[in-house]
Formats: structure tokens, sequence, C-alpha cells
């Protein structure tokens, strides 16, 4: 996983999620940015109910921003 902030902007862009019929269940609500220099390690057991709040909306877009990420 990497950092992703709504208040510092880097590089690379995320937006905020939209996701039809689920209002208020993602914490991504912000445009923002991610940090690719900035690794977070996760152990599985915090990702759960209480921290897990959607997947991405575009995975396509996600992964073609990662390979840009590592082309730099």
């Amino acid at each position: 996983m990497f950092a992703r902030s709504a208040s510092r902007e880097t590089a690379f862009s995320h937006p905020a999620h939209i996701h039809d019929g689920e209002l208020g269940t993602c914490a991504l609500d912000k445009d923002g940015w991610i940090a690719y220099k900035s690794r977070v390690i996760v152990s599985a057991a915090q990702i759960c109910e209480e921290t897990y709040s959607c997947r991405e909306p575009d995975e396509e877009w996600l992964l073609s921003e990662l390979r840009k990420a590592r082309a730099q």
C-alpha cells in the first residue's frame, strides 16, 4: 500500500471514490494524491470491517498509475 493525502499534492492524483448507491460507505470522499515513494506496511489483521471501506472503482486506472510510478 502507499500513502494517500487529500492535502499534500504529489505527481499522482487519486480522485475521490464515487460509488453509485453506496453513499457514505467510502472514506476516500475527497480528491487526493498518492505518495508512491511512501510505502505503508499494513498487516492483514488491520484490514477488517472497521478499516476497509471499498475497492478501487476503476482498477484499470489504478494499474496504469502504478505502472507510471514504477517507470519514474
